[in-house]
């Protein structure tokens, strides 16, 4: 599974997508099941919405897309992050089940971390 970032956006939803790929073509269905997990960016603080499926990749075929939602808002943050897990495949052999999604702030005012504390120990 590959890694994905999109903008934010202001309002609304809009998709951030992931693509599975296959080595190879498939030989018969392969079924993917996956879920999101919280990183910096969280459901609760209504960053993206929560979703787990499962995607099939069709005989002769070699990838699928999985749409996750992400919620625009207009707070003036760092980049977050949140990651797609492949929970368990049918049909093939997971070699990287783990993506990292990144929603890009558009907002002006980005925060930052505090700057280091001069002088530390000698």
């Amino acid at each position: 599974i590959s890694d994905s970032a999109t903008i934010e956006g202001n309002t609304g939803r809009k998709n951030m997508y992931f693509s599975i790929a296959l080595a190879a073509p498939a030989k018969g269905f392969v079924t993917i099941h996956y879920a999101t997990i919280n990183g910096t960016a969280t459901t609760a603080d209504r960053d993206y919405v929560a979703v787990s499926g499962q995607v099939s990749i069709r005989p002769g075929s070699t990838s699928a897309t999985i749409a996750i939602p992400i919620l625009g808002d207009r707070k003036a943050e760092n980049n977050e992050t949140f990651s797609v897990q492949i929970v368990r495949a049918f049909g093939a052999v997971i070699t990287d089940g783990l993506a990292d999604g990144i929603i890009i702030n558009d907002d002006a005012g980005k925060v930052l971390p505090p700057p280091p504390i001069a002088g530390g120990p000698a």
